[in-house]
């Protein structure tokens, strides 16, 4: 398609269309030009189905006592809701979902974004009795349901990166973001950010400094739509959140160290100082990480220090995954 034929079907003057097509470019999606200056798109994205999600939502038991918001563009959808609870609307059991982030949030400060309308991105609200305290493992305890939930929609062996990635193969799937705002001792507001790769990554693949993968090169079998899997998702971590101010994370423990990729294996740990190699020993009931070293055992608290394998293979570690 010509530039002109898409300035006038867009009513904007040629050379903001584009701009505005190398915008989206920039931002993931496939778009190709000739050297007759003409558009397409190699890849058509297929936006979600607001009445499709919702029904894949009912099924998932997510609804109805849950909300949700899609959305076609946004900062980030953890913004998004902080924004409606700023205003003085409560974000209990309420989720937004976007097609596209520009400015997603990861742990560390790190940037979020992956191409429009190929991936899952999402956050969800919710309200908690108590300080935020009690939320000690949250994170970890929903990596536990969102992992268990995907290998059993698409068969993909999912994996958990301590604190909060989902990995599939030695390369990052997903991760998960929680912040928690405590008003006082009475209640805990916390907006859970998540973001699956569903599709090859674009340019701009969720974060820089690691392989990424995306659920389609891994699902056996047809990947299942993307409402199917958010609503997937949705409903398992709402039901879990449900029951976690009663057993916490203690409940998860077993199962997190099972598909912790870590476990029983040679750490490289970097910081500030240097780096030094240990071996993974799993989490404990507070989720900080247990780890061998040269002069003893040490526990960590997400943020201190970057753990990475020290054999990228990790082969033996995928061979105990197959046995889960």
């Amino acid at each position: 398609m010509s530039l002109a034929t898409i300035a006038d079907a867009c009513a904007m003057r040629p050379s903001d269309t584009e701009n505005a097509l190398r915008t989206l470019r920039a931002d993931g999606l496939a778009i190709e030009e000739n050297n007759r200056n003409e558009f397409c798109l190699r890849e058509p994205g297929s936006p979600m189905d607001s009445t499709r999600l919702k029904n894949a939502l009912h099924q998932s038991g997510y609804l109805p006592a849950g909300r949700f918001e899609l959305l076609d563009s946004v900062d980030s959808t953890s913004s998004w809701l902080d924004r409606q609870a700023q205003s003085g609307l409560s974000i209990h059991r309420f989720a937004c979902l976007s097609e596209f982030q520009s400015a997603g949030r990861g742990r560390r400060g790190r940037h979020w974004q992956g191409a429009p309308y190929k991936n899952i991105m999402l956050s969800l609200g919710w309200e908690f009795s108590g300080s935020a305290n009690t939320l000690a493992g949250l994170s970890l305890s929903l990596g536990v349901v969102i992992a268990d939930g995907i290998q059993s929609l698409t068969g993909a062996p999912i994996r958990l990166k301590w604190p909060n990635d989902l990995w599939c193969r030695n390369r990052k799937l997903g991760g998960i973001l929680v912040e928690a705002f405590s008003s006082g001792s009475a209640t805990t507001r916390a907006i859970m950010g998540i973001g699956i790769n569903i599709c090859p990554p674009g340019v701009n693949p969720l974060d820089a400094g690691y392989s990424v993968t995306d659920l389609t090169s891994e699902c056996v079998g047809p990947v299942p739509a993307r409402e199917e899997i958010a609503a997937a998702v949705l409903g398992g971590i709402s039901e879990r959140l449900e029951r976690f101010l009663f057993d916490g994370f203690a409940a998860d423990l077993k199962r997190f160290n099972e598909l912790d990729i870590f476990f029983n294996e040679e750490i490289c740990l970097s910081s500030a100082q240097g780096e030094r190699i240990a071996v993974g020993l799993g989490v404990d009931e507070s989720g900080a990480y247990r780890l061998n070293t040269s002069d003893g055992e040490h526990i960590i608290n997400a943020g201190e220090l970057s753990l990475s394998l020290r054999d990228n293979s990790i082969s033996h570690t995928e061979a105990r995954s197959q046995e889960l």
